[in-house]
Formats: structure tokens, C-alpha cells, sequence
């Protein structure tokens, strides 16, 4: 069992009689679901665990590379890190850069539900990134580097902005930070989120189960 199909191909490389099943992580969409007003401030948001290097390397890329391309055309943009484990390293570029970074939290929603865009930023990209269906069951655009995509299921796709390098992934979070918030919500809407719900994410084990019993 896989939770993709690029992991499933990734096994069937290293074993061609292999049967892989993908079952996709689900969400719970209901709990993530913003039911208010969406953002109108140009907040951009980047959630994940800050001590797993592909994602303090997309972090220190994002402080020197991007947002100082993105600052340049919209000064007021706020950018926020958020989740546990960020390093001394990735702290002083932040502050240096003027970004927030907040360590541990209780809960990642308020912070998706206060932002316009959500950013996954990874080089390096194995399974599926939760932070992105997260953010977009919170009703959020993200904007995501080719090794975050491909590993999406394909119903979370059509809320994604792909760009590859530092010009584009700023022109991107850029041009949705233009739309109003109804259009965003809007584009993270045009993907079919429900079907990603823990009870048909889950569907096949039970199935599976029984033949492995037999």
C-alpha cells in the first residue's frame, strides 16, 4: 500500500512483481473548513516541521530568494513559518528578512484561515505533503514546486500553482495575492476535496484486509 502513484511506481521500479494500492491521505475536511470571510490581507503561509531538512531548506529559500522578489511589488506582503522545530539559523534569516516564524502550535488552522496563499516550497518531496491538502480544505490557492506536485492526488491539483525557481514561484504567490479573496477561495474550491475524506481515502483496506486474511 502506497500513498501515491509515484510511490507506487517508485516500488514497482525496485520490484516489477510488485501490486502496489494507493490509498491517498485523507483529511478530516470538515475541521480544516473555513466558514468565514476569506482573508483579505496579503498573508502567505508555509506549515510543516521546521527540524525536517527539505523543509528548512525550502524555508531559507523561500527568506533569500523569493521573498525578496515578491517585496518588491507588494512591500505590505507578510509571510509566516509555522510549525515546530525551526532552527537558530532559520530564526535570524527570518527576523533579518522580516518574517515570522512561530515555532510549536496547538493548532496550524487560524494561521491557514488568516492567510491568502499557501506555499510549499520543497526540492525534495517524498509522499504526499498533508500541508498542502490542509490549506486547501481551509480554502486557500497554494503555490508549489514540480517535486510537491506530482505527489498530490489528482482531485487537490487544480488549487496548485506549479512554478519552478525562485522568479516564478514569486510571480505566482504575487499574482494571487492580486485576486480578491473570493476569487481565491474560488480557485482552492476547484478542487474535489471531498473525495479525500478519511472514510473514501480508507475504503479499499477493508477489502484488502480480508484477502491478506485469506
Amino acid at each position: 500500500m502506497v500513498v501515491s502513484q509515484r510511490e507506487g511506481d517508485a516500488l514497482q521500479s525496485l520490484d516489477a512483481s510488485a501490486v502496489p494500492v494507493v490509498l491517498p491521505n485523507g483529511i478530516d475536511i470538515e475541521a480544516f473548513r473555513n466558514t468565514g470571510l476569506p482573508s483579505a490581507a496579503p498573508e502567505v503561509v508555509f506549515t510543516g516541521v521546521f527540524s525536517y531538512q527539505p523543509n528548512e531548506e525550502g524555508a531559507l529559500w523561500l527568506i533569500d530568494h523569493v521573498w525578496p522578489r515578491l517585496r518588491s511589488s507588494h512591500s505590505n506582503a507578510h509571510m509566516t513559518l509555522v510549525g515546530m522545530g525551526p532552527s537558530s539559523n532559520l530564526r535570524r534569516r527570518a527576523i533579518l528578512a522580516g518574517v515570522e516564524v512561530t515555532g510549536r502550535v496547538s493548532d496550524v488552522r487560524p494561521y491557514l484561515w488568516r492567510a491568502a496563499v499557501a506555499v510549499a516550497p520543497l526540492d525534495t518531496a517524498r509522499g504526499v505533503q498533508n500541508k498542502v491538502l490542509e490549506a486547501v480544505a481551509a480554502g486557500l490557492p497554494a503555490v508549489v514546486t514540480p517535486a510537491v506536485f506530482e505527489g498530490l492526488p489528482d482531485v487537490v491539483r487544480p488549487a496548485c500553482r506549479v512554478a519552478r525557481g525562485a522568479t516564478a514561484f514569486a510571480n505566482e504567490i504575487r499574482d494571487l495575492l492580486c485576486l480578491s479573496g473570493q476569487d481565491r477561495r474560488g480557485l482552492a474550491s476547484r478542487a474535489s476535496i471531498e473525495a479525500l475524506t478519511w472514510e473514501n481515502s480508507l475504503a479499499p483496506l477493508g477489502g484488502i484486509l480480508a484477502r491478506v486474511r485469506g
